[in-house]
């Protein structure tokens, strides 16, 4: 199935981008400079409460692996007797600032924040209740910049409200 998705894709001449995380990652319990940096130290660190979902530039679409991803968080979480009905998670959506005007990443940071919230209430039937958007916009705090084209959601918890709040003026919650 992977390999007819990745032929359809060739076949509709888009390229397949497998970007991994970055390798090495800040260890602290202090919120640093770089929410992303942060975000995805917790998601490393905590595999089976979060999930990163990575997109191509100026698109806000979930491809497979996305899709896929998104549906492997959903069935950890939605195990009731392994994870609280009463946990929250962030989604937190970015977009690359290095293409496009402020206004426009803010919009895609947006775009991509609902299709991972739409893709996991709709799709994978995770209660919204469940779910917080927050919007980071244009960033510019990771090479590759593919890096920053990114939703990661994460648990909503001591270790990842300080970094939310830290960014509260550069980040809006729906």
């Amino acid at each position: 199935l992977q390999e007819r998705h990745r032929q359809r894709a060739r076949s509709r001449g888009r390229r397949q981008e497998d970007v991994e995380a970055p390798q090495e990652l800040p260890r602290s319990d202090e919120p640093s400079d770089n929410p992303l940096a942060d975000l995805y130290e917790l998601a490393s660190r905590y595999p089976a409460t979060s999930a990163i979902v990575y997109f191509q530039l100026d698109r806000y679409n979930l491809d497979y692996n996305a899709r896929r991803t998104l549906q492997n968080f959903a069935t950890r979480v939605t195990d009731y007797e392994e994870y609280p009905e009463t946990n929250v998670y962030y989604i937190v959506g970015s977009a690359d600032d290095s293409t496009g005007t402020a206004r426009h990443n803010w919009g895609l940071s947006i775009h991509r924040t609902e299709s991972v919230f739409n893709q996991l209430t709709k799709v994978q039937h995770v209660p919204a209740r469940q779910l917080e958007k927050v919007h980071l916009g244009g960033v510019h705090l990771y090479s590759p910049k593919q890096l920053n084209r990114v939703c990661i959601v994460v648990l909503k918890d001591e270790r990842s409200t300080p970094i939310i709040k830290k960014w509260g003026k550069d980040v809006r919650k729906d």
